[in-house]
């Protein structure tokens, strides 16, 4: 296994259980894990590729956080924390990666919504909120923006998405054994 994929999967299950408990559990994303997140990850990426890792580094959180905000900005999907987290699951993975990230961070957020949905009761009001969001992206059609619940508890911990979709995303780029 190549060291920056293990060392990337290594940090993010540890940070990543300790996020996920804070953003499950108070649906919130302390920033001190998110420092040193981006702090161990600029550090890791140094150390293994020099300059080059930290260019990767930098630009991973960079495009992270860009990617992240834009999700936020036209969904509300997210919290602030949650733009912050991946700005710093950037840093950890590299540049390289965090486009399959993104990636896979929506598809499990969309699969961890649905559950979340389907336990609350209100899967069909998501089938509807996802249709108006389509329709929202057709020429002349703007995205509705739907309000953010009351009850903390019938929000999606994005943080838990977020570590997963990250860890899938590297596990991905494993090499294949033949």
């Amino acid at each position: 296994m190549p060291p920056h994929i293990l060392s990337s999967l290594i940090l993010i299950f540890i940070l990543g259980a300790i996020v996920c408990y804070y953003d499950v559990r108070y649906r919130r994303i302390p920033n001190t894990y998110v420092l040193i997140g981006f702090f161990c990850g600029v550090v890791i990426n140094t150390a293994l590729g020099a300059w080059a890792g930290l260019g990767r580094s930098l630009l991973g959180c960079g495009g992270a956080f860009g990617l992240m905000l834009l999700l936020r900005w036209f969904s509300r999907a997210t919290g602030p924390g949650d733009v912050k987290w991946f700005a710093a699951i950037g840093a950890i993975i590299g540049w390289p990666l965090v486009p399959q990230a993104f990636f896979a961070v929506l598809l499990t957020g969309a699969v961890l919504a649905i559950v979340v949905k389907l336990r609350a009761g209100e899967f069909r009001s998501l089938c509807e909120r996802v249709a108006l969001i389509i329709y929202g992206l057709l020429p002349g059609q703007s995205i509705p923006r739907f309000p953010v619940p009351n009850n903390t508890k019938q929000a999606l911990p994005y943080g838990l998405a977020i570590c997963l979709g990250s860890v899938f995303a590297l596990v991905w780029q494993l090499p294949k054994s033949s």
